[in-house]
């Protein structure tokens, strides 16, 4: 039996027509009305997120969804890469000059929650539509009416931009929760505080996107939010809905000013995921390690942590919390532990290297051996009745792999100091001692 019907072969060639037919005529009609250059990728966004919106409801598995997106992306990047494609129709598509791969990510965002959730309509829908319709009104916001901003990765974000999010993203999901009611079973209450809390993560992961990497984060974190939030009665997603608020107090109105306002979001992010999805010994970690940075990296006065610095310091344990969703029976918690002291270890290395001090192997270890000392007690928190079994088996294994990693970590950088920053090779080298660390 083939992965895709005859029928759904007319399909995906009708839905590659379309946006290409729109695409050609648009390119056309825009220099004559003087159509603005956001407007014209935004209704790209647009016409592309319909289509996508539709995949459940004329593809009967995630193949045709997959399938049709591969095209679009070999479409969009022979538009991109030969003149005579890009004069026919990839004026209105790349008409904003600045660098982005957001219709590249936008396919693939699409893709893989069509192989996720295309069995769920509910959850596919409010994804697209969120990404679809909510991004493009508060970009248009943004652009045109912004008047309070704050500095971002590439460029600033507004807080007009901000604000529509949200409400449009609000209104998106409770009006599809009371048309798709009767398939869902939520009591309206817990529609509303589910909605609440839904549009303010995504719009969080908005403000804290760059490089079009909001088009996979969308989606992907609104799949995986709905699919927590759901099950749950109404008092355990008021505890939430409240605790998003506190954090907000705690980390985005505390008077930091080391961290960026984008910086601060992502950390609001962050702790927020790892409360709402894996609870409070996955927070811990990461709060500890939050605690100790300061006394760590020493900045100047005009140097701030900006939100790829959050990443390197939290991004691992938020990937494994969104990983374990779909791995119920796999212990992931020595991982986040891991990634923990890596962390912390990593981040005593740049200091030392900051200062111009010699990092030698003994110095490796002593740091890992403080790391662990502060997170590993965590675990007898975590799962009393097996902690023999982790200091026997687990300690010793996860001490040896930060400290393998940790001098991997200079040794890299020696080599290749100039050609990736440093946050990345923090990020990688964090996920490489927590992904061993599972093992």
């Amino acid at each position: 039996m083939p992965l895709v019907s005859i029928t759904e072969c007319y399909y995906i060639a009708a839905i590659v027509l379309s946006i290409s037919f729109f695409n050609i005529v648009l390119s056309r009609i825009a220099g004559y009305f003087n159509i603005q250059d956001e407007f014209q990728r935004k209704a790209v966004h647009v016409t592309v997120g319909i289509a996508t919106i539709s995949y459940p409801f004329i593809f009967d598995s995630y193949h045709g969804a997959i399938l049709t997106n591969i095209i679009l992306v070999a479409l969009s990047l022979l538009i991109k890469k030969v003149k005579f494609f890009y004069n026919l129709a990839g004026k209105s598509l790349y008409a904003v000059k600045r660098k982005s791969k957001g219709e590249f990510y936008f396919l693939i965002g699409s893709g893989a929650l069509a192989y996720l959730s295309m069995h769920n309509i509910f959850i596919y829908v409010v994804s697209m539509s969120l990404l679809t319709f909510s991004d493009t009104v508060a970009a248009l916001i943004g652009v045109n009416y912004a008047k309070v901003s704050f500095s971002g990765v590439d460029g600033k974000k507004s807080y007009e931009g901000m604000f529509t999010f949200f409400i449009f993203s609000l209104v998106l999901i409770l009006i599809t929760m009371l048309l798709l009611s009767d398939n869902l079973s939520i009591p309206h209450k817990s529609m509303v505080v589910i909605a609440t809390i839904t549009a303010i993560v995504v719009t969080i992961i908005e403000a804290c996107a760059w490089d079009g990497l909001d088009n996979i984060l969308i989606p992907l974190s609104t799949y995986s939010l709905l699919s927590n939030l759901i099950p749950k009665p109404l008092s355990v997603l008021m505890l939430d809905l409240s605790s998003i608020m506190v954090f907000l107090v705690l980390v985005y109105y505390r008077k930091d000013i080391r961290l960026m306002t984008q910086a601060k979001l992502g950390l609001l992010l962050i702790a927020f995921y790892l409360w709402v999805v894996k609870g409070l010994w996955w927070l811990l970690p990461f709060v500890i390690v939050r605690a100790v940075v300061p006394f760590l990296v020493k900045i100047e006065h005009e140097a701030r942590f900006d939100i790829k610095a959050v990443i390197s310091m939290g991004g691992a344990p938020f990937v494994w919390s969104v990983i374990s969703q779909h791995f119920p029976n796999v212990n992931f918690y020595t991982a986040v532990l891991t990634a923990a002291i890596s962390t912390l270890s990593i981040l005593v290395i740049i200091r030392l290297d900051d200062k111009k001090i010699k990092i030698s192997t003994s110095n490796i270890v002593l740091y890992t051996s403080v790391a662990c000392a502060l997170i590993m007690p965590i675990y007898y928190l975590y799962d009393p009745k097996n902690i023999k079994e982790f200091i026997i088996y687990h300690a010793p294994k996860m001490y040896i792999i930060c400290c393998i990693t940790t001098f991997g970590f200079v040794r890299f950088c020696e080599v290749l100091s100039k050609k990736i920053p440093i946050w990345k090779r923090h990020f990688l080298f964090t996920m490489l001692a927590s992904g061993l660390g599972m093992v």
